[in-house]
């Protein structure tokens, strides 16, 4: 067989080899949803819409703010929330707090944390109430000013809702809200960068995704490295890419062998020639040909 259609061919089966690994992965990692018992209660993941950032809230010394200017040009974890929940809301702001103590940023300096209640008839008092609680969890300098408990109207929560994709609801009788949990990452633009879902969160993914969420403005190379090896499976957690590091393997096995094999045929070929002109020569000058 020709050498170069050999190389060709393993060079092919290579690419298939990615391009099928590429399309595994798309399969999980477009799975936007987190669906939970209530259909209409779920995170649809909506990496890279932005949200508004002209909604207005109130914090918790009830004074009027806009949601991007508690952005402060800093990426942000966004939690949703309402305060006199004390099931999985506590439970969540918990896994959160615990979280972020572990890691070596800090909120207020590096990035920030706005917890937004979902429930329109709360009020900055309960955000305030809130705010003392947790500030005594995570009693790190700066954090007054990185930690943003808000309260705001049925408009705003609906908007800022449904730009993050969170999907929740409310019965109008009972007024019990029935919603998902997780952690949603912002960058300084206020876009949506990532999702962390459940209640208890590894303080090395809520490192990398702060890092990724931050544009690259935080965190060392090698948080920087790590990201190139890990992706973000469809719960929202980082993984190892381990496909994607034997892929890659299996492509650089797979060139070096045909370079191997069209060298050996180059050789191959090259010793046929030296010997047919050997013997053309020998024969030239025998007895009897003249």
């Amino acid at each position: 067989m020709n050498p170069s259609k050999i190389s060709r061919a393993i060079i092919a089966i290579g690419l298939s080899l990615c391009f099928a690994g590429g399309s595994v992965g798309a399969q999980v990692n477009t799975n936007g949803t987190n669906p939970l018992t209530n259909k209409n209660v779920w995170i649809e993941q909506k990496l890279g819409s932005q949200v508004p950032l002209n909604i207005k809230f109130k914090d918790e010394k009830n004074s009027d703010v806009t949601f991007g200017g508690l952005l402060n040009n800093r990426p942000a974890i966004l939690v949703m929330p309402f305060y006199r929940c004390a099931g999985q809301c506590t439970l969540e702001l918990d896994g959160a707090v615990k979280a972020l103590n572990a890691i070596r940023f800090n909120a207020g300096k590096e990035y920030n944390v706005i917890v937004v209640s979902i429930d329109p008839h709360e009020n900055y008092t309960l955000g305030a109430a809130k705010k003392r609680d947790y500030m005594e969890l995570y009693p790190r300098p700066g954090a007054q000013d990185g930690w943003h408990f808000l309260t705001g109207s049925n408009e705003s929560i609906q908007s800022l809702a449904a730009a993050v994709g969170f999907r929740y609801t409310q019965d109008p009788k009972t007024g019990q809200i029935a919603h998902p949990v997780g952690l949603m990452y912002l960058t300084p633009s206020g876009k949506v960068s990532h999702y962390l879902f459940g209640l208890d969160y590894s303080p090395r993914d809520v490192t990398l995704a702060l890092v990724d969420a931050s544009e690259s403005k935080i965190g060392s190379l090698s948080e920087y490295a790590a990201l190139l090896c890990t992706h973000a499976d469809a719960t929202g957690k980082y993984t190892v890419a381990v496909t994607r590091i034997l892929r890659f393997a299996a492509i650089g096995t797979m060139l070096v062998l045909a370079i191997y094999i069209s060298a050996m045929f180059r050789m191959e070929r090259k010793r046929g020639n030296a010997i047919k002109k050997s013997v053309t020569l020998k024969g030239t000058n025998s007895p009897g040909t003249a």
